[in-house]
C-alpha cells in the first residue's frame, strides 16, 4: 500500500508530459502510453475507487521492478506531503472492500500478505524519479485497518499490523 504524498494524483497523471525536459516524466508518459501504470488502484479521500489497470497485469509501483511482478499497487490519496495527513473512514472502507474483491475474484489462492511500502533507498527512488516517502504514512491506522479486515478475514496470531501474513478469507462472503 502506498500513500500519494499529496492531493491531486489523478490530475498529476493526466498532466504527465511526454515532451517534458524531465527524463523521469518522459519515461512515465511513454510507459503509460504502452499501458504500463504506476499502480493498479487509487482510493481518493472521498472513498471513490479509481481502477487504472487490471489487477492481473504488472505495474511499476515500487520503483524496484523485480519486486513488483507479484504485487498489487494500491494508492491511498493523502492530503499532505510525505503522507503526514490522516486517512478518511471512507478510504479504509473502500480499501477493505477492494481487498475482498481481490481475494474473492482475482487471487483466492495466492494473495496472502498485505504490506506497507517503505522504500527509502535514495538511489532506487531517484532512478524512478521519486522522492523518498513513508507509505502509507505515520497516521495510517493499522489497528483500525486490521479490525475492519477482521470482519472478513482471519489472521495468524502474532502478526505485525503492517505485514499481515497468512490471511484467509472467511467463508461468509
Amino acid at each position: 500500500m502506498h500513500g500519494t504524498g499529496g492531493m491531486g494524483t489523478l490530475a498529476w497523471l493526466r498532466s504527465i508530459d511526454p515532451n517534458s525536459g524531465n527524463v523521469a516524466e518522459r519515461q512515465r508518459a511513454k510507459a503509460m502510453a504502452r499501458g504500463v501504470f504506476l499502480f493498479h488502484d487509487l482510493i481518493e479521500r472521498s472513498g471513490r475507487l479509481v481502477n487504472l489497470i487490471d489487477p492481473r497485469r504488472w505495474t511499476y509501483h515500487g520503483a524496484v521492478g523485480h519486486l513488483d511482478s507479484g504485487t498489487i499497487g494500491i494508492e491511498l490519496e493523502n492530503c499532505l506531503p510525505d503522507n503526514r495527513g490522516p486517512y478518511e473512514p471512507a478510504q479504509y472502507a473502500t480499501l477493505v472492500a477492494r481487498l475482498c474483491d481481490y481475494w474473492t475474484f482475482y487471487f483466492p489462492e495466492t494473495l496472502r500478505t498485505i504490506r506497507s511500502h517503505r522504500l527509502t533507498s535514495w538511489n532506487a527512488r531517484r532512478m524512478a524519479g521519486l522522492a523518498p516517502k513513508p507509505c502509507p504514512g505515520p497516521l495510517f491506522d493499522w489497528p483500525l485497518f486490521k479490525e475492519r479486515l477482521g470482519e472478513f478475514f482471519t489472521f495468524d496470531e502474532g502478526v505485525a499490523f503492517d505485514h499481515l501474513k497468512n490471511v484467509k478469507l472467511r467463508n461468509s462472503l
